[in-house]
Order: C-alpha cells, then sequence, then structure tokens
C-alpha cells in the first residue's frame, strides 16, 4: 500500500534577512550557526514514542500491557530582539556602503542604549538559509560582529574619558594645552584632526577625538605626567573588568569570540 509519514522542515520566509543571526537546521534538523545553534537543545523539541500491538491495518490497538505512548513535546517559542524593519534598513545600507566604498566585508549592529537589546545585526557577505547550494564561501555563514575580533579604534577614547572622571582626575570641563602632537616614551603622537591647539576641554578632546587629551588623561591617571604602571593597571582594571573588553558577552549565538586586550604585564611586538 500506499503510506504517508509527517515530518516537519524549517521554513525561511524572510530568505537571508538577519539570516547569520539566526542561523539555519541542517537535514538531520540539528541547529547550525547562529541562534538555531546556541538554542537547538530549546528550540528541538523532543520525539514522541509509540510502542503497541497494532491490527492487519498498522492502526495501533489501544489495549495491551506493554503499550508505550509518550507524545511528542514541541519546543520552545523564542523571540528575538531584532526589529525585521530596522534589520532590512541595515541590510540595505551596507549593500549600498559596499558599492560606494568597494568593501568586501561590511558589518554594523543596531542597539538600543537603554537596555542593550540587539535590534540589528547584519554582515556582507551573507547567505540565503532557503538555498544553501548558492554559498560560493563558508566565509558568508559566519556572523562576524561576533566571531571576528576587532580594533576598536577612536571608539576607545569614551572609555578613556569615562575611566579619568568616574577616578576624579578630570571632568568634562578640565583643560590641558593642545599642541597637536604629545611624546610617550620615545614616540610622538600627533592629532588626525590637526588645529585644535590651545587650552581645551575634555569634552572638546572627546568631540574631535583628539589623541593628545587621550594621552593626558592616561598621564593624570598616573604622576600627572608620565603613564605610570599604576596608571596602566587602573585603565586595564577599567576597560577589561568593568567596561568588559575582552570577555564574551553572552549574547546567545553560537562562535562568539572574546577579542583580546594586553594586559600591563604582557610583551608587545
Amino acid at each position: 500500500g500506499v503510506g504517508f509519514d509527517a515530518m516537519s522542515q524549517r521554513v525561511y520566509p524572510e530568505g537571508q534577512l538577519a539570516s547569520q543571526v539566526l542561523g539555519f537546521v541542517d537535514a538531520e534538523g540539528k541547529g547550525k550557526y547562529g541562534f538555531e545553534q546556541a538554542n537547538d537543545d530549546k528550540l528541538r523539541g523532543t520525539d514522541g514514542v509509540l510502542k503497541t500491538v497494532t491490527d492487519i491495518r498498522s492502526v495501533p490497538l489501544t489495549i495491551g500491557r506493554t503499550n508505550i505512548n509518550q507524545p511528542a513535546k514541541n519546543g520552545t517559542n523564542m523571540v528575538l530582539t531584532i526589529d525585521r524593519n530596522i534589520q532590512t534598513r541595515v541590510e540595505q545600507a551596507l549593500v549600498d556602503g559596499a558599492k560606494r566604498s568597494g568593501a568586501t566585508d561590511v558589518s554594523a549592529v543596531v542597539m538600543n542604549p537603554q537596555n542593550g537589546q540587539v535590534l540589528a545585526m547584519a554582515n556582507l557577505p551573507t547567505y540565503d538559509p532557503s538555498n544553501l547550494k548558492t554559498i560560493k564561501s563558508v566565509a558568508a555563514l559566519n556572523n562576524n560582529t561576533i566571531t571576528t575580533p576587532y580594533e576598536p579604534g577612536s571608539d576607545i577614547k569614551t572609555f578613556t574619558v569615562a575611566t579619568g572622571i568616574d577616578k576624579g582626575v578630570i571632568t568634562p570641563q578640565t583643560t590641558y594645552h593642545n599642541t597637536d602632537s604629545i611624546k610617550v616614551d620615545d614616540i610622538t603622537i600627533g592629532n588626525a584632526s590637526k588645529g585644535q591647539t590651545g587650552n581645551i576641554t575634555m569634552q572638546h578632546a572627546l568631540n574631535w577625538s583628539l589623541n593628545t587629551g587621550m594621552v593626558t588623561v592616561a598621564q593624570r591617571l598616573g604622576n600627572g605626567s608620565y603613564i605610570t604602571r599604576q596608571a596602566r593597571d587602573t585603565m586595564y582594571d577599567y576597560f577589561h573588568k568593568r567596561f568588559r573588553l575582552g570577555q564574551l558577552t553572552g549574547v546567545e549565538l553560537a562562535g562568539e569570540a572574546k577579542g583580546n586586550i594586553v594586559s600591563p604585564t604582557q610583551q608587545q611586538g
């Protein structure tokens, strides 16, 4: 005779939208990459078990001491903080930006600063989980926003100023004399934004991303004119232990890398 077996299959009605966040389910029903892999045990559910005597038509009989009937349990329903509209706009912005700049790898994250919720997270290249055969490189599966460490660049200045304010060595209105360059040991550090010279506030230095202002904060965490070991220890304590740089965030996505922050005892070079 002819019969039918009921089976479940993951579908992706939005195509590649947020694909690197979501991940996908393989042919065996296992979550791969992204949220699917990180929460596979919750999303998967439990298969049911039916062991019983049947009649000639394979219809289970309800009688029998050895019967086993354990209903299947559905997986947990889980809702992400991703905003579909914002995610769509961000993904299109990455495509447009890559075309303008000629970049081959682009990433973006949009968060709610009030509660830390991730509203959008996207990368290029990306992929369509409903058509895995079109993937040209396994790199497209990776969510680079969490798997690939990047140098923070001048974003780190925010943490430097915050450390100085919290330790009481500066305020936003504290002034220093800027000459567009400053020496640290035998290295001269200059500003990318030239011309903001004279006595300026730390707020102004942060607004214009002035390297001289950040070195001044580090010096004042030390003895006032030199970045001492104590100053380095203080900055490491704040950056690593308080701002949690170099630590896992705990985002519910597979493959998160914690990055690296150099401690005062590590040798560089």
